[in-house]
């Protein structure tokens, strides 16, 4: 994944150029520039970083609260410190302490017009970063960085100004100094993260300390725990449904499963309903060469009637015989069969039995009784008055 760094001046997009780094799968830097958005590299990833005051680090104290009881004081907590009004402003908390909040602040409008651009320009932002916490700060010391005629100036973890200088000495750094020299919290040296500063040693004499240089100032490399200003109604659009994209596969593989599913489904219904088909025009093929001369209305159920007849003529028991749903009680009450049955009357084919409740399973004998072709119906909600019959 590529991830392409912008650093933004509160000028832009005004002034459309910019500059910009690429930065590879590895983190490492793939190329870099200064363009106009249309001549950006392609990226994954596309995130901003703010340079210059468009950004403030305050320092606000809220009451001992729930998160989201602090989170409603916060505009008032810092509503004194603020040159517009808190309800045109845009919170992101860098820490959360019990009663002392830091945050950033960045005007509401400044942040709408920012995010439309990279809209308009087809790069919808992933991420927007305060140039202030991007500079490097070594305890004991202040840290100076500056772009072109932006300076940044870097007190604590949670703590930075940012002004302009035209080669004089920022009244901004000099009032920091004259500040921490009267607390008592003046560092023992300020780096200077600068491509070049002739006036070093004047702003040093001026300020009464060491201005040390160091490195070229890397804009571009965001802290672990950098606050992304993107969040809340301003988070990244495209990617609160990024999930989403993510589940198409695992969604897409079980559509196709249920379809599939769904299809055998059919498909098996198809088949028993053709296979019942033909073994009804069997039973009706049956019943014109066995009863030539019948009307064919059930042909299940003539069958039956026929073959009863026929069994009676033979000598037979015929399914409705008492008889034989008598041997067929006998089979299914097994072992329990011996002194069970208290009484039994027999009725057109249906016989009429009382056993004692107590003494057995009801459920598992109707249970055996259905698997030989026989209902047992209880009588009135009796637990031991059954009707059997030839279902």
């Amino acid at each position: 994944m590529t991830t392409l760094r912008v650093l933004l001046s509160e000028h832009w997009p005004d002034e459309a150029t910019a500059d910009w780094v690429l930065l590879g799968d590895d983190g490492r830097i793939a190329g870099s520039g200064r363009a106009e958005p249309r001549d950006w590299p392609a990226a994954t990833r596309t995130e901003a970083i703010l340079l210059g005051p468009q950004t403030a680090w305050h320092t606000a104290r809220v009451p001992r609260a729930g998160l989201r009881e602090q989170q409603r004081a916060l505009p008032f907590a810092l509503e004194e410190q603020l040159l517009r009004e808190p309800d045109s402003q845009h919170f992101t908390a860098t820490d959360r302490g019990v009663e002392q909040w830091a945050v950033l602040v960045l005007a509401r409008e400044r942040i709408r017009r920012i995010t439309a651009q990279f809209v308009a320009i087809n790069r919808p932002l992933d991420a927007l970063w305060s140039g202030l916490q991007c500079v490097p700060l070594e305890p004991g010391s202040w840290s100076l960085a500056l772009h072109g005629d932006d300076l940044s100036l870097r007190t604590g973890a949670h703590a930075a100004l940012a002004d302009h200088h035209d080669g004089n000495l920022p009244w901004l750094l000099e009032a920091a100094c004259h500040s921490a020299r009267s607390d008592g919290t003046l560092p023992s040296q300020i780096l200077v993260f600068a491509e070049h500063m002739p006036y070093l040693p004047t702003w040093s004499d001026a300020l009464g300390v060491p201005l040390t240089a160091a490195d070229t100032w890397q804009w571009h490399a965001v802290p672990a725990d950098a606050a992304n200003l993107l969040h809340g109604e301003f988070a990244p659009a495209h990617r609160r449904h990024a999930w989403l994209r993510h589940l198409k596969p695992a969604a897409a593989l079980a559509a196709a499963v249920i379809v599939g599913h769904l299809a055998l489904t059919v498909l098996d219904v198809w088949i028993r309903r053709a296979e019942l088909g033909s073994l009804r025009r069997d039973m009706q093929q049956l019943m014109l060469r066995q009863l030539p001369n019948t009307p064919i209305l059930d042909p299940q159920a003539q069958l039956r009637q026929e073959l009863d007849i026929q069994r009676n003529r033979r000598g037979l028991l015929s399914d409705a015989d008492v008889l034989s749903l008598l041997a067929d009680l006998a089979i299914a009450l097994g072992n329990d069969a011996q002194g069970v049955l208290q009484s039994a009357r027999a009725e057109r084919g249906v016989l009429s039995i009382t056993l004692p409740a107590g003494r057995l399973d009801t459920t598992t004998l109707r249970t055996r009784l259905a698997t030989r072709g026989i209902v047992a119906t209880p009588v009135d909600g009796s637990q031991g008055v059954f009707r059997l019959n030839r279902g």
